[in-house]
C-alpha cells in the first residue's frame, strides 16, 4: 500500500499539518500516516519528533508544552507555508469531510505515553456521530500497550505493532 508518510514531502509543503494532508488527498494516495503525541494539558496533538525544535517554530518537548503555546508555534519551516501544528479533532475533521468512498486510510501512529485511550474514544466518537468508520482506521505503535488501551475502546479497529530499536528500548 501506498502511505503518504507524514503527508508526504511536496516542495513548498510541511509535514504532519492539514494542508499537506489535503494535497496527498488530491493527489488520490490510499492512506495518509501521521504521528499523535500527548501535550502537557492532555491534548492529542499531530507532530513527528518529541523535540518541536526539529519539526516546527517551538522549543523543548511536545509533552512539557501546553496547547495554547502549541497553537501559536508553525509547524515546519514557515517559509513553505505558515501552517499550524494540528491537533487529532482538526485532522479527525479532515478526515471526515473528504467523501467516504474516496477518502484515504487513516494511518494514525501512537507516539509516546498515554495516547492510546484518549485517541480511542475521540476515534469511538467520531464513528458514532456518523462521520468516520472502524474501517478508516490503522493505529500503529511500537509501544503495545498503546494498542492495546485503543483496542480497549475500539475493540475492531486495525492495529500495526512497529518493530525496531525503539520499541526493544522500551522493553528494556
Amino acid at each position: 500500500m501506498l502511505i503518504g508518510h507524514r503527508g508526504c514531502k511536496y516542495p513548498g509543503y510541511n509535514q504532519n499539518t492539514i494542508r499537506a494532508f489535503a494535497k496527498v488527498a488530491t493527489e488520490g494516495v490510499p492512506a495518509i500516516e501521521f504521528d499523535v503525541q500527548l501535550c502537557a494539558d492532555g491534548h492529542l496533538v499531530v507532530v513527528h519528533n518529541l523535540d518541536l525544535e526539529e519539526v516546527s517554530t517551538g522549543k523543548g518537548d511536545v509533552s512539557k508544552t501546553d496547547s495554547t503555546t502549541l497553537k501559536g508555534l508553525y509547524a515546519g519551516d514557515p517559509g513553505r507555508g505558515k501552517d499550524r501544528i494540528p491537533f487529532l479533532p482538526e485532522v479527525f475533521d479532515f478526515f471526515s469531510s473528504l467523501a467516504p468512498e474516496t477518502r484515504p486510510a487513516i494511518h494514525m501512529e501512537l507516539k509516546g505515553g498515554n495516547t492510546g485511550r484518549p485517541a480511542g474514544e475521540l476515534f469511538a466518537n467520531y464513528v458514532t456521530a456518523g462521520k468516520l468508520y472502524v474501517s478508516d482506521l490503522l493505529a500503529s505503535s511500537y509501544n503495545w500497550q498503546e494498542l492495546n488501551a485503543l483496542r480497549e475502546i475500539c475493540p475492531t479497529v486495525k492495529i500495526a505493532l512497529l518493530d525496531g530499536a525503539i520499541r526493544r528500548n522500551l522493553l528494556v
